[in-house]
């Protein structure tokens, strides 16, 4: 009624040396051969393909900026405008993104409700079958409750961690278009000053053609505007289609 295995292992080649496996190594054993019976392979590589493939890895191809995430535009530029000046620190575990780590699970969470419900519900399913099957393989001892009790936060405390990591690569790649940005400009402006000091042109030619380049800025800034008008109707139009 109670079944059980004995184990004994000896040393190919004795020695004197006596010593004695640590109860993390007892632990890890008993949780590989538990995996090995059960066959539950198959079962987490569904729970860990959702996290991966279904909520993060579409989120990867899904822009902050697009009219359809208006709201989300908000949120993803005040997390964006605390971020340390240091880039290598835009990783979800860093210390220093501490204050800044709710932000960004609320971010993340939003994105989930938006577009991922489905998933996260068959998500949170799986991991309640998975905790009652872990349940019932190791019993409710003292020690044995912490193989699976919080198993369903450590999965979804990853599902949060990678969906955020998601986000925050998103703002290297704006960061890197904006100053890039920053760098055009600045290098227009300068190009500007410089031609206009070395002609020594005088002040009423000088201000004829400086009405004529704010003209053609202003234009410019018109057309953009307009272009920009004209994506953001053909990506509303897109949407209504689509479904969304």
């Amino acid at each position: 009624d109670n079944i059980h295995i004995h184990i004994a292992t000896v040393e190919p080649h004795p020695t004197r040396n006596r010593g004695k496996r640590k109860p993390k190594t007892l632990d890890a054993i008993k949780s590989r051969v538990v995996s090995q019976i059960l066959e539950r392979g198959q079962e987490q590589k569904e729970i860990n393909d959702l996290i991966r493939k279904n909520m993060v890895g579409s989120k990867k191809q899904d822009s902050s900026f697009k009219w359809r995430n208006r709201e989300l535009k908000p949120l993803f530029l005040h997390i964006y405008n605390h971020l340390p000046e240091d880039k290598r620190q835009w990783q979800y575990s860093y210390n220093t993104l501490k204050p800044l780590r709710s932000s960004i699970d609320t971010l993340s969470e939003k994105y989930i409700q938006k577009y991922h419900a489905k998933e996260f519900e068959q998500f949170n399913k799986k991991l309640d079958q998975e905790v009652e099957v872990l349940r019932k393989a190791y019993g409710e001892g003292t020690f044995d409750k912490k193989r699976y009790e919080h198993y369903k936060q450590n999965k979804t405390d990853e599902l949060y961690k990678r969906m955020g990591n998601a986000f925050l690569s998103e703002m290297r790649e704006y960061d890197r278009k904006q100053t890039h940005i920053k760098k055009v400009l600045a290098s227009s402006s300068g190009s500007k000053q410089k031609s206009y000091s070395a002609n020594h042109l005088p002040v009423h030619v000088s201000l004829k053609k400086m009405e004529r380049a704010f003209k053609s800025e202003y234009e410019s800034w018109k057309n953009q505007q307009h272009y920009e008008r004209l994506q953001k109707d053909i990506e509303q139009n897109r949407e209504v289609e689509r479904g969304y």
